[in-house]
């Protein structure tokens, strides 16, 4: 027995302000379709999905670039104007890329360093084979870093790197000053 048309409204919360765009896909449960009945998107956090067949038992796939996917679970009566769960969306780690050169080409032996959030991360360029790369790599997002390059005989520079959600940053330019010494 079919009863009338339903539908879905829930939120979406990411933390980011303003939101990003996120897919929210609707599929049932049971039958012998796994068609999706419905896919909206939504700027604002906020999403109605109109005309959703009823009875049913339904599956919302909940996606945003740079964000791990969502999902939800929603039971239908005949015709009900469902109040979906809100759900939290969290921020794919991301990574931060580079080449430190100073004066004559890529350094090795530089120590990367970034911190955001009360968190440390460290990693150092080679001396051999891809000379002067960085990766940092897993780093929680999105976050503001401060890049701290430092090598014996070379000055320190520290600059600030946004780092969106997921977001892979690749190609860094890092450069350091030459010409540090001690006088004794």
């Amino acid at each position: 027995v079919q009863g009338l048309p339903g539908s879905i409204a829930g939120k979406v919360v990411t933390g980011e302000s303003p939101p990003p765009t996120v897919t929210v896909t609707v599929t049932p449960v049971q039958g012998s379709s796994s068609k999706a009945v419905a896919t909206v998107t939504t700027t604002t956090g906020s999403y109605t999905i109109p005309g959703v067949p009823t009875p049913g038992t339904y599956d919302l796939s909940l996606t945003a670039p740079g964000y791990r996917p969502g999902a939800d679970t929603e039971v239908l009566t005949g015709g009900e104007q469902d109040i979906a769960n809100t759900v939290t969306l969290s921020a794919q780690p991301g990574s931060i890329s580079g080449t430190v050169t100073g004066g004559t080409g890529p350094l090795g032996g530089v120590t990367v360093t970034a911190t955001a959030n009360g968190e440390t991360f460290k990693t150092a360029t080679p001396t051999s084979g891809a000379i002067g790369t960085f990766t940092l790599g897993n780093l929680p997002s999105p976050a503001t870093y401060l890049l701290t390059f430092s090598d014996t005989g070379y000055g320190t520079r520290t600059v600030a790197q946004q780092l969106g959600p997921g977001q892979a940053l690749t190609g860094l330019p890092g450069s350091l000053p030459g010409g540090a010494g001690a006088i004794s």
